[in-house]
């Protein structure tokens, strides 16, 4: 048997109260119902399992980052190895964007303290912490955008433009910044915007995908806030080492390479183009023939510095390592997965079974490490759910007759899709408890109701919001004894 460490203090979950603070061995957990989701099933693979999400969320601060890499000694800002002279810089200036932009920004401030003349955070209505000096706080609408969305667009676009070329700004951009803020371009309204934007989130596009159209339709998105803040110096923090085609957010300060073309491309093999808006459609065929500004395709004209705070990639990193002091071997299967979830969560449960059964292609105890982002496309009957919730379900469906295994798959925000849970967690005996309740897996999987089957076999995973946003993680534990 795995040893898993005793925690002080036990709680009872009760739907509706994401509040709750559960304390083990001094530490707070953040996942509120974890007594509750080891109290069933397959509990030393939950625990496992269990166990190493709780530690990917919790290093996967950003704000823990960013203070590793930046520090400041008297007029001098040090970040890594680059040193930025504040003595002759005017102002200093704060743009933050997206749903873990809280922690760099309050970094950024602690840091700098009153050396900052003026910021803008831009957070998800009810993410908000704490009052920052000199930040001024405008909660924004996701997953899709809203009024509130362009009067953050306008403020975060004022700073920029009041920016002169002796002043440095420092931006923020993490997961979120897709609706977050917006500015449409002129001629587009934004209820045209929200229809094509709702549309292709339910037609099962990839991430990358989705973010070619928003990038087309917002003035500042696919690095075209950088072109308004030139000629002041900027410094983008952000978690952009992977591909494009597998970022969340669609990001401000960096170069795309996607062109209006492609927008329309992906509206057309989505069937989402005929139910555009004229309005939309017009936009996008002029930008096709140069008529509106494109995507920053360099860097090359401006003062800009990148650096990657957290990548999506050491979530996977991190999993690995606490898989080991567990004592399972970890594997990562993919840093980068996509695809529809529940078809990508059944092909890992063959991969699964593939293991359990036969020892190939790596013998138990191990782990299955996934990062990335799947999608869920919504059909005629539309339930509540999320891509991680539809991924353990589907998992659940594809697994077969395998003891000591357990599959969790979370959002690291905290809120899977459009709900106010993180994700699920399954293992082989699911399906039986499923059974015994009258619970069809399938039938949820039809129509799209992944959480409320969740909560009815009590594997729905409440975190409330984390303070980050780096993609998804999903973690199978394969033990022995089969």
């Amino acid at each position: 048997m795995t040893s898993i460490p005793e925690y002080e203090g036990q709680h009872t979950y009760k739907p509706g109260n994401h509040s709750l603070t559960v304390v083990r061995g001094g530490y707070t957990l953040i996942i509120k119902n974890y007594e509750d989701l080891i109290s069933h099933g397959e509990i030393e693979a939950r625990e496992v399992a269990l166990g190493i999400t709780e530690t990917v969320l919790d290093e996967a601060d950003p704000g823990k980052r960013l203070r590793s890499i930046v520090r400041r000694e008297r007029d001098t800002l040090i970040i890594r190895d680059r040193e930025y002279d504040l003595a002759s810089i005017e102002h200093v200036y704060i743009i933050g964007v997206g749903k873990g932009a809280f922690s760099l920004v309050k970094a950024l401030t602690d840091v700098l303290g009153k050396r900052v003349d003026k910021g803008i955070l831009i957070t998800k209505r009810g993410e908000y912490y704490e009052q920052l000096e000199g930040i001024e706080v405008i909660e924004s609408t996701h997953p899709l955008p809203s009024e509130d969305s362009i009067r953050a667009g306008e403020a975060v676009l004022g700073l920029a433009e009041s920016a002169k070329e002796k002043d440095l700004v420092l931006t923020a951009v993490t997961g979120g910044a897709s609706s977050l803020l917006w500015v449409p371009p002129d001629g587009v309204p934004l209820q045209d915007i929200v229809e094509v934007s709702t549309l292709l989130l339910k037609s099962g596009a990839s991430i990358g995908e989705v973010n070619t159209v928003r990038r087309h339709l917002c003035l500042l998105k696919g690095g075209k806030l950088l072109s308004h803040i030139h000629p002041a110096e900027n410094i983008t923090f952000s978690m952009v080492t992977v591909p494009s085609w597998v970022m969340p957010w669609p990001d401000l300060c960096l170069p795309d390479d996607s062109t209006f073309q492609d927008a329309i491309d992906i509206l057309k093999m989505f069937d989402v183009w005929d139910g555009a808006s004229e309005a939309v459609q017009d936009y996008l065929e002029r930008g096709c023939q140069g008529l509106e500004p494109e995507t920053l395709k360099s860097t090359d004209n401006t003062r800009t510095n990148l650096y990657s705070v957290l990548d999506p990639a050491m979530l996977c990193e991190i999993g690995a390592e606490r898989a080991e002091s567990f004592g399972y071997t970890p594997v990562i299967l993919s840093r980068h997965v996509e695809g529809e979830a529940k078809d990508v969560g059944m092909a890992v449960a063959g991969i699964a079974n593939e293991i359990g059964l036969y020892g190939r292609p790596w013998c138990p105890p191990c782990v299955l490490l996934i990062g990335g982002e799947v999608t869920v496309t919504v059909g005629g009957a539309i339930g509540d759910g999320g891509p991680n919730q539809e991924f353990v379900l589907g998992f659940a469906k594809g697994l077969g007759d395998i003891k000591n295994v357990a599959c969790v798959a979370v959002d690291t925000d905290g809120s899977d899709g459009a709900t106010d849970i993180a994700g699920g967690i399954v293992d082989g005996l699911t399906k039986r408890r499923a059974r015994e309740r009258g619970i069809s897996i399938a039938e949820a999987l039809r129509t799209n109701t992944s959480k409320a089957t969740l909560e009815q076999l009590g594997d729905a995973i409440i975190t409330g919001p984390t303070g980050t946003n780096v993609l998804d993680f999903k973690v199978v534990v394969i033990g022995t004894d089969q």
